[in-house]
């Protein structure tokens, strides 16, 4: 009954539905004094794993969890940011009445989506991944202080900790940083307890945001050099999960304002641990990338499903689970790029549609399996084929063409394509083109590209009748579409941070 009454204490901290992230993390001490031991901090952790990687089997029978922190509203915002479809195209299909998904005003939830004035959705995320850091915070300080358990349980417990807070952070990170200016990164709180009264939190500069990510992830690499992970709680912690998200980081920060010299031969060498027996998991046909996508691949690590509903289904990436509309377009150029005996040709593309000659709509379910009427999306912590892409591209940066070349035809052999020779800006180019391919319509692999690569494009959509001439965006590097805005909430309860700039609410 004890742990019960402190199950809903420490919950009630947590799960209030909206405020300022330095209320997130400022966790009431009194709750964190509650927990006794060692047995408290696993048992309200275990709570929290089952809740965020709720172990069921869906309809679908797919024996996997169900990660409720990645949600169908942040892959339709993340594509729909992105450069890869051609929702101009598409316009009139999916503003008409046969669009269950949205059966009021439709065209103004697509013209948000598009046109880049969802608010909602980084409300979303900022609010509960703030959250989880709050949460996550409580229990890493409670350890620091008990003593009553082995280093081995030690390891296990605050190394998956520090791995959820180390992912956490940088996600927020990636999402709020205006990439370009080293005092612009976000804020960052990682106690809990009396110091917490008269807290300030502004943003930190980039390179502190890195110092903390570091601190974390290396602090679990020395946990997984001397601790082996136990297969019935970790999730994060072990050493593919720990090395995939250290290449990410290093590789994300080379290209940042605190960029360091070395950071490409650290992602390297982690993507490297990442990426192994890369050659036996990842899939080498069209049947096995279907499988991968729909989360039945076998011996694919860390399979999730994205849900929006009790049954574990979403619908297509804009579109309705009832096949109207049947598909958006893609633009003519990413279109073209894919080789017609790519296996990613089929999971990507129709040969036939109401829209698009050639035939450049993308498939009913995309970017999932192949079911007209039940769309299960797929998602994985940390995909392996990230790791290899970002091995190529270290190898390259690092001055290693003939490395990173072999690594490419590899990849292609495996989507069932010719090697290429290619050299220079060449090689860089066919890199970020097969990360584009590989991931298009996962998660936020793409939006996140541009930003780092500094991608350029405009979009220009006519929408609703009161509107003379088409309505157009265009992004440049380091455009405002690149870093999220904060929420309101924020703020108005944290004097010590500005909003991202740019970004106005366009009343339609």
């Amino acid at each position: 009954m004890k742990i019960n009454k402190l199950y809903i204490s420490i919950l009630a901290v947590v799960s209030f539905v909206a405020s300022g992230c330095s209320d997130f993390l400022a966790v009431d001490p009194t709750n964190e004094r509650a927990l006794r031991g060692y047995e408290d901090v696993k048992i309200m952790f275990s709570r929290y794993m089952f809740d965020q990687y709720e172990r069921i089997l869906p309809n679908h029978g797919l024996a996997n969890a169900n990660y409720r922190l990645y949600t169908s509203d942040m892959l339709m915002m993340f594509e729909a940011y992105a450069d890869n479809l051609d929702p101009e195209k598409s316009w009139d299909i999916y503003t008409d009445r046969w669009n269950n998904l949205v059966p009021n005003n439709r065209e103004v939830y697509y013209a948000n989506k598009f046109l880049y004035n969802d608010f909602n959705t980084p409300q979303h995320i900022w609010n509960e991944y703030y959250r989880q850091v709050g949460f996550l915070n409580t229990y890493i300080d409670a350890m620091a202080d008990f003593d009553d358990c082995t280093l081995e349980q030690r390891h296990q417990l605050v190394g998956e900790l520090k791995m959820h807070r180390a992912f956490y952070l940088f996600k927020l990170y990636q999402y709020f940083s205006q990439y370009n200016s080293e005092e612009n990164g976000i804020p960052i709180y990682l106690h809990t307890g009396d110091e917490v009264v008269g807290i300030e939190m502004p943003r930190k500069t980039h390179t502190e945001v890195y110092e903390i990510l570091m601190d974390d992830l290396l602090d679990v690499k020395e946990m997984l050099d001397e601790t082996d992970p136990r297969n019935s709680f970790n999730v994060m912690y072990d050493r593919r999960s720990l090395h995939n998200l250290l290449a990410q980081v290093y590789w994300f920060k080379a290209e940042s304002p605190a960029q360091e010299s070395s950071d490409y031969q650290k992602a390297l060498e982690s993507a490297l641990i990442a990426s192994e027996g890369i050659e036996v998991i990842t899939p080498r046909n069209y049947t096995e990338y279907t499988e991968k996508m729909g989360g039945r691949l076998n011996g694919y690590p860390h399979p999730f499903i994205i849900s929006s509903n009790s049954s574990a289904a979403i619908a297509p990436v804009f579109g309705a689970r009832s096949g109207r509309p049947t598909g958006m377009s893609f633009v003519e150029e990413f279109y073209s790029s894919v080789e017609s005996n790519d296996i990613r040709w089929r999971f990507l593309l129709r040969n036939s549609g109401p829209i698009g000659n050639p035939p450049v709509v993308n498939h009913t379910t995309w970017p999932s399996t192949h079911f007209m009427y039940q769309k299960y999306g797929s998602y994985y912590l940390f995909e392996i084929e990230n790791a290899y892409l970002m091995l190529a591209e270290c190898q390259y940066r690092l001055g290693n063409e003939a490395a990173a070349l072999e690594i490419i035809n590899n990849f292609r052999e495996w989507r069932e394509l010719a090697e290429i020779t290619v050299t220079g800006d060449d090689l860089l180019a066919e890199i970020i083109s097969e990360r584009r391919k590989e991931f298009a319509g996962i998660k936020d692999y793409r939006w996140l590209d541009m930003k780092r690569y500094g991608v350029s494009f405009e979009r220009s959509i006519k929408v609703f009748d009161t509107y003379e001439e088409p309505y157009t965006v265009t992004i440049e590097p380091n455009s405002y579409q690149f870093a999220l805005p904060i929420p309101l909430r924020e703020l108005q309860e944290n004097p010590h941070i500005s909003q991202n700039p740019g970004w106005v609410n366009i009343i339609w």
